[in-house]
């Protein structure tokens, strides 16, 4: 078991699963607020903790492969919050760069070559 970084993907299903939560937890409010004669009965939509979430979308398999989803989020409630905290630090960890190690893969710029922006300057004139 590995922590990562969230990928772009995840990030968008970490996103959907805060979407839908939302929207399922505003329509229960909403049942709540109708006379009970007119109430359809919805269950209780207790809103998720996004911290939860964004550790349970950040676990990994060896392969890369996430091993856990929404549906295991009960199970990572009962965790000690400080625990979530900690790996929710270690991912964040795993997503900053090393400054020096961006400065060596960023490739140089030509001598003597001009900006796009300075072109379309030029072209206007």
């Amino acid at each position: 078991m590995r922590i990562r970084a969230l990928s772009a993907r995840a990030r968008v299903d970490l996103l959907d699963a805060i979407y839908a939560n939302d929207a399922a937890h505003t329509a229960w409010k909403e049942d709540q607020a109708l006379p009970e004669g007119e109430r359809e009965g919805l269950p209780r939509v207790d809103l998720y903790e996004q911290a939860i979430l964004t550790v349970i979308f950040g676990i990994v398999d060896e392969n890369g492969d996430q091993m856990f989803s929404v549906t295991d989020y009960d199970a990572f409630a009962e965790l000690d919050y400080q625990t979530i905290v900690s790996l929710w630090q270690a991912m964040q960890e795993h997503a900053r760069r090393d400054p020096e190690s961006l400065k060596k893969n960023s490739a140089p710029a030509r001598k003597g070559a001009s900006s796009s922006a300075s072109r379309s300057r030029s072209a206007e004139q």
